[in-house]
Parts: C-alpha cells; structure tokens; sequence
C-alpha cells in the first residue's frame, strides 16, 4: 500500500469532517460541522498565520500556541499539523493539557523523523522537558518530537502523566545532543501515573547521539500502569554499559507493562559495546512485565537481572505450548 492510502487508511489526511484511526471514526464534523461534534483546525509553521482563523489548510495558524488555543477541552477537537520543509520550535516547555483533544501530524507516516516535527531549542536550561501530556483520551499520530537542547538541564522529551492516550506512529526522541545525553535523568519517555494508554508502531530514542551516562530512553516513575508497546522500536546509541531502554523506579508501576512485537535496540560503534541489561527495575510491589509475540534484543546481553518478573512467550523445552514462563534472563 502507497504512503498515501496508508494514510488514507489511518485517517491521516482528512476531508476535515471525519479523522479515523486504523479504519475506526474517532471524531467527526468541521467547524460548520453537527452540534457536539469536534471542531477541526490546521497549523502550518510555513505558510500559515497566527492572524488567520485556523479553520482550513489555507488559513491555518502559524505557532503552536496560537492553535492549541483554538481547541476546546472534551468535545474531541481535531488539531492536523501540515508537515513541510519547516518544523516547529519550542524553547520553553509545552503542555498538552486539554481531554479529548487531538493532534495528527500529515506527511508520510514513516514513524521515524517523520516530517511533521517539534523540535527543541535551548542554551540557557528552561527546556527541562519539550512535551508534557497531562489530558485524558488523547490521540496523537504521526509526529516527531526531538529534545534538541544543549543545556545540561534539558534532560525530558516527552512525559506523560495523563491517562488512556493513544500515539500511533509517533517519535519520541530525547538527548538530542552529547551533553544532555551525559545526564544519568535523562529521557526518551517518561510515564509518571499514566494509566491505560497505548503506544503502537511508535519509535522511543534515536540512535545518532551516544548516551554518555547511566540513563533510560523510557522512564516509568510513578504509579503507571497497563502500558502496552506494540509493534514498537525502542533504540539508542550507547558504550556505557548501564544505559537501559526502560527503567522502572521503586513505586513507578502497578499491574503489567506488556512489550508485544517490540525491538529493543541499541547501537555501539562497531558492535564493540554491548549493554548489561534492556530493563531494571526497582518496584516491590506486585507487578509484571509481558514479553509476546516478536519483541526481540539487540545490543543488550539480558533482558533484566535476576529477580525482575519478566515473563515471555518463547517456549522453553519443557514448555512446549508456548504459555508464558517466568524468566529472570533471556
């Protein structure tokens, strides 16, 4: 299938009435669209501006803020970024604090550096984090966020603390530059009280900065819960051995974190470096992490140390269903 009817089939590109998501109606209706419908609105870094209404693609607005303004909490507001030559530029952080609002990037849905892009900018350290979302029922598709700071204390990308979000094909990618990266806080990801959201055919991480320090590309810090990755790409570029794709903090996660057809990746120069483990964890209390399907490791040598409650569906011997077993390394 072309980029185009990919596009077509996930609701990328809109008539502006309706937005689907995988083939499902998630919203409908234009500006002049039914009562209690959501209203739909464009941004364009390029060629839009903050004076025109936002409400097509020839007047879109021109800054982040002056569209985001446009929407209204709860009634399923539709924002479509139109991708171009240009990205957009945050040198402070952003919030995304409205419920059932959403935000859909048009271009090629390539899930990496996809070319609707918010990029960050900072020398002077007030870009701690580019992205927070702190709304419920969010959908966010096929956009790039890239922590471009150089500041030692522009250390988050993207933190979640709201719950039931949805990204599909969308990159988180943080430590964009070598001294960030050096941080042991540093991060890709954050989840902090999250709860039941989704992430599908995502990329968290990139792998053209090496991570100089001990740090996560994910960061699961408090009270997450049911978090699924699925058909996702977890990658970094790294020789410090105690850098891992997820980190989980003592209290950081309730129930299950579930990896289904994931790859996590990382790259050394040369293949020299490979990492001690993909996974620590330091929660206590009852809790679960699910391997299924596909999800694989490269550049790591275990999953987790031992203790961590891994479990996987690769049958083992004495396994010969294929149920889930408890493995503390695989």
């Amino acid at each position: 299938m072309s980029w185009i009817g990919e596009m077509l089939r996930a609701g990328i590109i809109t008539d502006g009435i309706n937005l689907r998501i995988n083939g499902n109606l998630v919203a409908t209706g234009g500006v002049s669209g039914p009562i209690g419908a959501g209203n739909v609105y464009y941004l364009d870094p390029v060629d839009g501006l903050d004076t025109y209404s936002g409400q097509t693609p020839g007047t879109a607005k021109k800054t982040l803020a002056a569209a985001y303004a446009l929407l209204t909490a709860n009634q399923n507001d539709v924002l479509y970024y139109l991708g171009n030559t240009s990205s957009l530029t945050l040198t402070a952080n952003f919030e995304w604090a409205k419920d059932y609002t959403h935000f859909i990037g048009v271009c090629p849905p390539t899930a990496i550096a996809a070319r609707a892009r918010i990029m960050g900018s900072d020398t002077a350290g007030t870009l701690t984090k580019l992205w927070l979302l702190s709304g419920d029922n969010c959908i966010f598709s096929n956009l790039y966020w890239f922590q471009g700071g150089t500041h030692a204390s522009d250390i988050g990308c993207f933190e979640m603390t709201g719950t039931r979000n949805y990204l599909w094909r969308c990159h988180l990618a943080g430590m964009g530059h070598a001294t960030p990266a050096a941080q042991t806080t540093a991060y890709s990801l954050r989840l902090n009280g999250a709860a039941e959201c989704l992430f599908e055919e995502c990329t968290i991480g990139l792998d053209t900065i090496t991570r100089g320090a001990a740090n996560a590309e994910i960061q699961i810090a408090g009270d997450a819960k049911r978090i699924k990755f699925d058909r996702c790409l977890i990658e970094s570029q790294s020789d410090t051995a105690g850098h891992v794709a997820i980190n989980i903090a003592a209290g950081g996660l309730d129930r299950w974190l579930w990896l289904n057809n994931t790859l996590v990746y990382n790259f050394s120069v040369n293949h020299a470096t490979t990492l001690t483990c993909a996974i620590t964890d330091a929660q206590t209390a009852t809790h679960d992490i699910l391997l299924t399907g596909n999800t694989g490791l490269k550049g790591y040598g275990y999953w987790a140390g031992a203790g961590v409650p891994i479990y996987t569906n690769i049958a083992a011997p004495n396994n010969a269903g294929g149920e889930m077993i408890a493995t503390a390394t695989s």
